[in-house]
């Protein structure tokens, strides 16, 4: 009776399935192979069918560790992507490569040739890797004619891209954009339905939020990337079963960050507007103006919140509504001059240096004063000018000088000085300079498209000190490097001849 019923059951389900096999051939007229494909051709439409293009917002990092960055896309029918948005500095530039859509594991966008903004995080090598962890293929999860979700097919990041109304072009949406990174502040108070329920810090480097609930002990660490009009959460906010749009609108007048929970509860992310806001609006810390009597001005938001003041009387500050003023009288001292402006109020303080000097004031003898592992060093180093009129730094090596480029900007009075140079001889050995770090840990070494800043100051002589970021590492100094040709790579490298941690520039009077 049992093995009876066994086989009863058994052919059931034979039938059962020779059914649903009937019913599957009813239901689809193509096979698998010919639905993919008929897919891919309909959403490569899509993607081409955008006549402005689309932003792209990206995630990197395994699990959104990463930052967010914002692109620009838009897909050609001849097979080509033009690519551009806030990783380019030129507004008006873009880049070209090869896309496709192909069948693996669904329809996938691939970016197959090389593309400088769309690899930018995909690049690895030999000694990274996993590179930032960022994607050039993605797995279309869903395709409308205004939005397209995607996942990353190595870090499965998930991400979006909106289609880019044609009535703003593409350098108006990157200065927007730009606008919302410069003008956002860094701390917010949490507010739901008027509420204050937490609180939130921004990196505006690392593209992390932080949010706090006074109810919990736990904070959620979310990337974003930012919009024209914002930013968007990588992921959503949830709280107490209350999922948040990841989209955030800026409110310019209340410097406040805005949006809903699926219940309609209207939460605001209302900005702690501390003299740090000020800088950061400045888009500088580092103000130069001429020797002649004049005065430079910036926009910025709220300045009837803040209080300022200087540490000399040549120099003024003025506000009037968004205007942020400051004046100098004529410098007839015949070098550079600084002093601070003190930014104020119940949120804190910070400051700004204001210096009155030229290119002119620079050139001249300096000691370049340097921490190398532990050890106080020194080089004799000079400025002088080139005869395409841009500034030359000159360092003594071990008796061998080291020539690098640089170019100068009256608007902050800083010197910018690129990565990567090849900058002289040491004995028969080609030598090379690249940026290090502040703790020791990395080095630009050989690599170039990075940029030392070296400001000015004179409130204990005239210095010059050496700063800006690579990747988003401080730079603490310069390194100098063998080489056993001109032809600079890890490979062809010998040694480091010096590592000027702490670097600065003194003048010789």
């Amino acid at each position: 009776m049992v093995k009876y019923l066994y086989k009863t059951l058994l052919l059931l389900a034979v039938i059962s399935l020779s059914s649903c096999l009937h019913d599957n051939n009813e239901l689809f007229d193509q096979s698998a192979a010919e639905r993919l494909s008929s897919t891919i051709s309909k959403e490569k439409e899509l993607l081409q069918n955008a006549p402005n293009g689309w932003v792209f917002h990206y995630f990197t990092g395994e699990d959104y560790t990463g930052i967010g960055v914002t692109h620009l896309v838009k897909f050609g029918k001849d097979g080509k992507v033009e690519a551009g948005g806030e990783l380019v500095a030129d507004l008006d530039t873009t880049f070209r490569s090869s896309y496709d859509i192909v069948a693996s594991q669904g329809p996938v966008l691939t970016i197959n040739s090389l593309n400088p903004v769309l690899h930018n995080f995909s690049e690895v090598t030999i000694d990274d890797v996993d590179g930032d962890q960022g994607d050039f293929e993605f797995l279309i999860l869903n395709a409308t004619p205004d939005t397209v979700q995607l996942k990353g097919l190595k870090w499965h990041n998930k991400m979006l891209m909106t289609r880019l109304p044609e009535n703003i072009t593409w350098q108006e949406y990157t200065a927007q954009l730009n606008a919302i990174i410069m003008n956002i502040p860094t701390r917010y108070k949490v507010k739901k339905n008027g509420v204050e329920v937490g609180a939130m810090l921004i990196s505006k480097s690392s593209r992390h939020s932080y949010v706090s609930f006074a109810d919990e002990d736990e904070d959620f660490d979310i990337s974003y990337a930012y919009t024209n009009e914002g930013v968007l959460f990588s992921t959503p906010l949830e709280k107490d079963g209350d999922v948040l749009n990841q989209y955030l609108k800026y409110n310019e007048a209340t410097a406040s960050l805005e949006t809903v929970d699926q219940l309609g509860n209207k939460w605001e992310f209302e900005g702690v507007v501390g003299p740090e806001y000020v800088v950061s609006v400045m888009g500088t810390s580092s103000v130069g103006l001429i020797d002649a009597a004049g005065s430079k001005t910036y926009n910025v938001n709220m300045l009837d919140k803040f209080q300022f003041s200087t540490s000399a009387d040549w120099l003024t500050v003025s506000t009037e509504g968004k205007e942020l003023k400051f004046t100098a009288t004529a410098n007839d001292a015949g070098k550079p001059r600084s002093a601070w402006v003190y930014i104020t109020n119940e949120n804190g303080k910070d400051s700004v240096a204001v210096t009155q000097v030229e290119l002119k004031d620079l050139i001249g003898s300096y000691t370049l004063e340097y921490n190398e592992l532990g050890e106080a060093g020194t080089a004799t180093a000079t400025i002088t000018k080139g005869t395409d009129g841009n500034p030359v730094l000159k360092v003594l090596v071990y008796s061998y000088p080291q020539t690098m480029q640089m170019t100068w900007d009256q608007e902050t009075a800083t010197f910018s000085l690129p990565s990567g140079q090849v900058t002289g001889k040491y004995s028969s050995y080609s030598v090379g300079m690249g940026l290090l770090d502040k703790d020791g840990a990395y080095s630009t070494a050989y690599l170039t498209g990075y940029n030392a800043t070296l400001s000015i100051s004179t409130f204990d002589g005239t210095k010059i000190s050496f700063g800006g970021d690579f990747e988003g590492i401080p730079v603490g100094g310069i390194g100098f490097w063998a080489y056993k040709t001109t032809e600079h790579s890890r490979s062809n490298r010998l040694g480091y001849l010096i590592l000027a941690y702490d670097a600065v520039l003194i003048k010789n009077n």
